[in-house]
């Protein structure tokens, strides 16, 4: 068990729940602030492995797991609460199942992982987004954030989709992406 693992577990069996009951009672500034904990240890622990030599495979699933139930948690929250729907879920999922074909794609021709800033960012956009959730819907209304909520997801969705095409078509042209 190395110290990055030990920071993994700490933010699935600790903060994980906080910030889900923070959610779930409507004290949703605090609950933004444990989400943003969350993520800085996340942050902190892939630092930590790779300055300290610790990154190991389980490190790596680990980190991933905890990621997802993270956001499967402000998804079922979300949609329990009625700030989102089923058919914001979808979308989701089909953004983040494109975001792994291009990486499974990526790592299968270039025996790589590709993921460049532009892709963080689109990976990252609609992650602090579904955060403020509870504010927006709070502050404007549902219809307001549902709007909102779409807008950001296509506006993160159609760079992917052009990233998976010229990814596509870097590869049969034989060339390696940066």
């Amino acid at each position: 068990m190395t110290i990055p693992n030990l920071i993994s577990l700490f933010r699935l069996v600790a903060v994980i729940p906080v910030a889900t009951y923070f959610f779930l009672i409507g004290e949703n500034w605090v609950a933004l602030g444990v989400s943003i904990v969350f993520y800085l240890l996340d942050i902190l622990d892939g630092y930590l492995a790779r300055r300290l030599k610790q990154e190991t495979e389980l490190g790596e699933i680990l980190d991933v797991s905890v990621d997802t139930a993270f956001f499967a948690m402000l998804l079922a929250i979300f949609l329990y609460l009625g700030h989102i729907d089923l058919l914001i879920i979808a979308f989701i999922g089909a953004h983040r199942f494109t975001r792994y074909l291009l990486n499974i794609y990526t790592k299968f021709y270039a025996k790589t992982y590709y993921n460049p800033f532009h892709l963080k960012i689109i990976g990252w956009i609609p992650l602090i987004y579904f955060f403020l959730i509870p504010v927006f819907v709070e502050n404007f209304g549902r219809t307001a954030t549902y709007l909102a909520t779409w807008i950001v997801l296509a506006g993160t969705y159609v760079p992917l989709l052009v990233s998976v095409v010229i990814a596509i078509i870097q590869f049969k042209k034989g060339k390696r992406l940066q």
